[in-house]
């Protein structure tokens, strides 16, 4: 055990065994960290997967990511020495990071934005935020139909969009109602609006194939969604509408390693996968999309989330990062 076996709460008692448990991305590899948009519409860097998201030993999540980081390093062209003085310069930071947040309430708040971060990621940052917009999105998925005028998906191989068949749209649309999709959203906190049967309406509905490798093969869709103006009286222009991202969640790979006493625990916390997911993404973010929810469709979970205009990786970044580390790790090793 990484905390070891005599360790104890700072009032003498012994830790028991879920005493380290708490909620987890589970997946903190550095792959999923990116870009995405928060309530003061600042561009902010930080974890954007939580489909492996749970309620486990928070261990996990530091092991990982050292794991992640010695991977890089090693690419990189680190040699083992210099692998383990980033370990420990990584180590050395997140406790140190941690200390300093007992005690308030800080890690609520604090984000790494363009004005928080400096060199490399600050200029990451700045790029995503002045090159990616809801309106390029929209020109990127979406075209009006020569005949209605109204937007629509793009189909074909650049968007990797496809037509569903009948029977998957009439599905689609059944779920996304104020009793169904409608109740798995937030209904407190900031900008958040809830479902409205009256005032939202569903454009178009598309099958995404081909993602990401993490998601291949997964069951996924688009829907291009408008919302009606202040007054709730005529419909906004098609410049405003919305990509949903609607995935299938499969069960997390945490299901594999609980007793069979924690997974009954589990059945009583979460109905489903995605609802595992959702709760993670809310209990692990400063802001979480306030489309963010869930459907059920053919009796299977689907995790529903705004696709962001920001939506960007940190491969770049990330490289470029790594060739910095990399020569000031030389240098400090000598």
């Amino acid at each position: 055990h990484a905390l070891g076996a005599n360790a104890v709460h700072p009032d003498g008692a012994p830790f028991q065994p879920k005493s380290t448990w708490t909620w987890v991305t589970g997946d903190q590899h550095l792959s999923n960290f990116g870009a995405w948009r928060n309530r003061h519409s600042d561009v902010v860097f930080g974890v954007n997967d939580f489909d492996e998201a749970a309620v486990y030993d928070f261990q996990v999540d530091v092991l990982r990511i050292a794991a992640s980081l010695a991977g890089h390093a090693y690419r990189d062209g680190l040699t083992e020495g210099e692998v383990d003085v980033v370990l420990r310069a990584f180590t050395d930071t997140y406790v140190e990071t941690v200390m300093n947040y007992v005690g308030g309430d800080r890690e609520l708040l604090f984000e790494i934005t363009p004005r928080t971060s400096r060199g490399k990621l600050r200029e990451w940052l700045e790029s995503v935020r002045d090159d990616k917009s809801p309106e390029k999105q929209l020109r990127k998925f979406t075209e009006r139909d020569p005949d209605t005028g109204v937007r629509r998906f793009i189909k074909g191989d650049y968007t990797r969009l496809v037509e569903v068949t009948d029977m998957e749209d009439a599905e689609i649309r059944g779920q996304f109602t104020s009793l169904e999709y409608g109740a798995s959203m937030m209904k407190t906190g900031w900008h958040v609006r809830g479902w409205d049967d009256e005032y939202f309406e569903i454009l178009d509905i598309a099958r995404r194939v081909g993602s990401g490798v993490g998601s291949y093969g997964v069951d996924r869709y688009y829907i291009l969604l408008r919302g009606k103006d202040e007054d709730a009286q005529h419909w906004k222009e098609d410049e405003d509408s919305v990509i949903l991202d609607v995935k299938y969640e499969p069960p997390g790979a945490v299901t594999r390693i609980l007793t069979p006493d924690d997974a009954a625990w589990y059945d009583q916390l979460f109905d489903h996968d995605a609802q595992r997911a959702v709760e993670g993404q809310r209990r692990l973010t400063s802001y979480t999309d306030p489309f963010t929810g869930w459907v059920v469709l053919d009796g299977r979970p689907f995790v529903v989330r705004q696709r962001s205009p920001w939506k960007a990786g940190p491969d770049d970044v990330l490289s470029s990062m790594a060739t910095t580390t990399t020569t000031r790790t030389r240098t400090a090793t000598g």
